[in-house]
């Protein structure tokens, strides 16, 4: 079993919060041919994207400044406020480099099993969000949360809402 603390002194990271140091390193893959070593961590629960995000900053420090890393991370268990707590800051961050989507910021998903469903009130914004679809689900999948499909509902309530305001 490799050691969690040793890789992090490897990349330079010191952690904050002690969830991180109970995180197992499941496996390390040299990909000889673009001299990169993949890192597979392991936590039972979800942990905070902040928490993610700098651990993933770290790895740019690379392995003893010398070998590329790149992390991937696994949960046990993921309930579905942690990945709705995902989803709002990716589409935070999303809606920073496409401003057109910042409806989606105020939009509460719901997740139905491994559905994600976005409520939106007119038919171009149903078109901007399953353009970003498969974006959204990469990002989610890069953080942990693998196999969820992501779509949308046409809610007319919220438009007629909208157009009396």
């Amino acid at each position: 079993m490799h050691d969690i603390k040793a890789f992090f002194k490897s990349i330079n990271f010191t952690s904050i919060n002690q969830d991180l140091e109970e995180m197992t390193i499941d496996k390390v893959v040299l990909n000889k041919k673009e001299e990169v070593f993949n890192v597979y961590l392991h936590s039972k629960k979800v942990l905070p994207i902040t928490d993610i995000d700098a651990l993933r900053e770290a790895s740019l420090n690379k392995i003893k400044g010398e070998y590329k890393c790149n992390i991937y991370v696994t949960y046990d268990e993921i309930k579905d406020a942690d990945c709705l707590d995902y989803i709002k800051e990716i589409v935070k961050r999303l809606t920073v480099k496409k401003p057109s989507l910042i409806s989606l910021v105020e939009c509460v998903p719901v997740i139905d099993d491994d559905i994600i469903i976005f409520e939106v009130m007119s038919p171009a914004e149903e078109e901007q969000v399953k353009k970003e679809e498969a974006n959204i689900r990469k990002v989610l999948a890069d953080y942990g949360f693998k196999d969820y499909f992501i779509t949308t509902k046409l809610n007319e309530e919220l438009r007629k809402n909208v157009a009396l305001e």
